[in-house]
């Protein structure tokens, strides 16, 4: 997948560091009950805020109208990377690696990823993906606008 995301690539990549808080995580994305940080491993620095190379993360995440634990896996490499793998308890799976790239308009965020939700088709297991990141980037341009990115 390839779209214009509508803030430039520095104000972007402010917004990814504040997914990097649990507490502000969980107010960027409501269905984000509650986590913690397990691991991390390495440092990269841009434009004067620190990011993991690596990150391991536990939380807990509404999904359907219900509870799920999950393991969250990070690979950022600032400001062209940022991957993510979500694994679920049940042992369903979604990962997204992000590449980002300057763009008239705001920053060209090109996707490639992989899903597998268990007892689900893969058409209906997409419809689902794809709904649920449109929320996302909802949630992340509201929280955006707060920050006055």
């Amino acid at each position: 997948m390839e779209a214009v995301f509508p803030l430039p690539i520095d104000a972007l990549w402010k917004l990814l560091h504040a997914h990097l808080d649990e507490d502000r995580i969980r107010e960027i994305h409501p269905w984000m009950l509650g986590g913690r940080t397990v691991r991390e491993e390495g440092v990269i620095e841009f434009n004067g805020l620190s990011f993991p190379r690596e990150r391991d993360a536990e939380r807990v995440v509404k999904v359907a109208g219900r509870r799920a634990r999950t393991t969250w896996r990070y690979r950022i490499e600032p400001p062209t990377r940022y991957e993510y793998e979500a694994v679920f308890e049940n042992g369903s799976r979604t990962r997204f690696d992000n590449a980002y790239a300057p763009a008239e308009g705001g920053t060209l965020v090109t996707t490639t990823g992989e899903v597998s939700i268990r007892h689900m088709p893969s058409f209906m297991a997409m419809w689902l993906v794809n709904r649920s990141l449109d929320r996302t980037d909802d949630e992340d341009l509201a929280y955006a606008g707060k920050m006055k990115l």
